[in-house]
């Protein structure tokens, strides 16, 4: 953190980085798509986090806040796993520890479940689910619900 507080003062953000956290700065929501991997997000995205997301530009001084950040993965395991109201839906840690940390208001995760067992038809009803909920959680000024 130290370091990146460092590079933030100094403008000695390496140039990838810089174009991304332009890119986010930019933006008025985030919606992040992956597929679930452990639980979590795949190696590559938290690095992406890691590197983007740093102090004084995410957390901080400054951070991304005004902005409406979504989570939306894919999973093969059983969609009652990913109910909000039990407590344990395991992209919390996400959606509370990453986007809200960061000042992002938190819109409801989509979550496309079982999706090994799902047939062509399946799959393009799941795509139009997604369509219509990006509408109604994303496409107006704010958003109807938060993750807590």
């Amino acid at each position: 953190m130290v370091e990146q507080a460092y590079q933030a003062a100094t403008s000695a953000i390496t140039p990838d980085v810089a174009r991304h956290q332009a890119a986010v700065d930019w933006s008025d929501r985030l919606v992040l798509v992956f597929p679930l991997w452990w639980w979590s997000m795949p190696a590559i995205l938290k690095g992406w986090i890691d590197r983007v997301f740093s102090t004084d530009f995410a957390y901080g001084a400054r951070n991304l806040g005004g902005r409406i950040g979504m989570v939306c993965a894919t999973a093969e395991t059983k969609s009652d796993r990913f109910d909000p109201a039990d407590g344990n839906n395991p992209l919390h840690h996400i959606e509370r520890g990453i986007l809200k940390f960061c000042g992002f208001n938190v819109a409801p995760s989509f979550v496309a479940a079982e999706i090994y067992d799902l047939s062509d038809d399946d799959r393009r009803r799941r795509l139009s689910d997604f369509e219509a909920w990006l509408t109604k959680h994303l496409a107006s000024s704010g958003i109807t619900g938060t993750s807590s």
